[in-house]
């Protein structure tokens, strides 16, 4: 097989480069020169695993509690990411991607890295397109569940002809966004595209679905040459902490609750929810994440309780099967790595993606969900009462755990990549 030059775009938090860094680890060890395009942030993290590293405009800046508490924002969140967040950087977005693939044989792109399409059409380079979530590929025979719509939540049940009819709503108000984009098409002398957020943000040469077959099933309407590959899990070696094992060690399973590198910033409320509510039951838990984005005041309150361990930053795949249960928001990330433990869970949903995957989870009959303005005291205790000592969850959750752990996301992914680049 002869080795190809390929760049991996990413744009996000920590879940959005995971994946792909799985996916880049697989193709380095088959012999390819893989370089991931990302925010400065990431940089490390790549060039630690040594693939090579390519700065992309614009960064995210996941300690920003202000920018990240607006983008989570239930009904305002995907609004912010687009309009604040991305679309004002289509240029800079481009001018970085385009300098990444000078000599390369081919580009994977992330969805939300939306001068991808705009650099293949420029240069010539060979795309492959993928998608984290089921949400992005806007079936109305699967409907997703759009987060600035949470009513929406109850649309699968209506057919495709509403469905359609919802979507097309959307369209009209997304396609305001989408104009920096179109404006920017027009300079370059390019047509008008389809819609970026929607059927635009797919390759026509080939797209991944980087999730399980859970989780989604290609329906009749997604594009021809998508294909669903399971999730590819990014494999860190990395033992828990000493004191964690010792707490672990001290009782029952406890619950885990971690609400991924973004949210967790403005998480103080429902971490105050959930140490009133444990701390009631008689139940143990481990706030992942906590230790670093606490402040001292909020940390003082948890200092030396007998139930609560606030811990740092945890490899998800280390803990998560050493749980009863796991709280957590709803990222496809971390929700893919609670199904792989096998633990029945709770999802916080704030925004993107969140929304549908916690609905798609209380389907698979393995968890529920909770939004964070429905997150009382009451609520959780009844909630986590249901989950823990209903037996059918934790049965449910073991099955999911079979089908996922027997999927191979990212050689499978890898294998597609392979095929496609050696023919073009």
């Amino acid at each position: 097989m002869t080795a190809k030059r390929i760049v991996i775009s990413t744009y996000g938090s920590l879940g959005d480069l995971y994946p792909y860094l799985a996916i880049g680890n697989v193709l380095a060890n088959n012999g390819h020169q893989v370089t991931i395009a990302g925010g400065v942030s990431l940089q490390k993290k790549v060039e630690e695993l040594g693939l090579a590293f390519a700065p992309l405009r614009p960064n995210l800046d996941l300690s920003d509690r202000v920018t990240m508490k607006s983008a989570m924002d239930l009904r305002t969140g995907s609004e912010t990411l687009a309009r604040k967040l991305i679309f004002p950087y289509i240029r800079q977005n481009y001018e970085d991607l385009t300098l990444a693939v000078q000599k390369a044989d081919l580009l994977i792109n992330h969805s939300y890295c939306f001068a991808g399409p705009i650099v293949s059409e420029k240069t010539g380079i060979p795309w492959i397109s993928c998608n984290l979530s089921p949400n992005n590929f806007w079936s109305p025979y699967d409907a997703p569940v759009i987060p600035m719509f949470p009513w929406m939540v109850h649309l699968p049940g209506l057919g495709p002809g509403p469905n359609r009819l919802l979507m097309q709503a959307v369209r009209l108000v997304t396609h305001q966004w989408c104009k920096p984009i179109y404006q920017f098409r027009k300079e370059l002398g390019l047509p008008t595209p389809k819609h970026p957020l929607m059927e635009g943000q797919h390759s026509p040469h080939k797209v991944l679905a980087l999730f399980s077959s859970l989780m989604a099933r290609k329906q009749s309407d997604w594009p021809a040459n998508a294909c669903v590959t399971g999730f590819p899990f990014f494999k860190e070696e990395q033992e828990l902490p000493p004191e964690v094992e010792h707490f672990i060690q001290q009782g029952e399973p406890p619950i885990v609750v971690a609400l991924g590198s973004s949210v967790v910033l403005n998480a103080e409320a429902v971490y105050k929810c959930c140490q009133d509510v444990i701390t009631d039951m008689g139940k143990r838990a481990i706030f992942v994440g906590a230790e670093h984005t606490l402040n001292e005041e909020a940390k003082a309150k948890y200092a030396h309780h007998e139930h609560i361990l606030l811990a740092p930053y945890l490899p998800y795949a280390s803990i998560f099967h050493k749980s009863s249960l796991v709280i957590h928001h709803g990222g496809i990330g971390t929700t893919m790595e609670a199904l792989r433990a096998g633990k029945p869970m709770l999802i916080v949903p704030h925004s993107f993606d969140q929304p549908d995957n916690a609905l798609r989870i209380e389907r698979l009959g393995v968890g529920t969900y909770l939004y964070s303005a429905h997150f009382t005291k009451k609520r959780l205790k009844k909630t986590l009462c249901l989950l823990l000592y209903d037996s059918a969850y934790a049965a449910a959750a073991q099955r999911a755990a079979e089908v996922v752990r027997a999927e191979d996301g990212a050689a499978t992914a890898s294998e597609y990549i392979e095929s496609f680049v050696q023919q073009v």
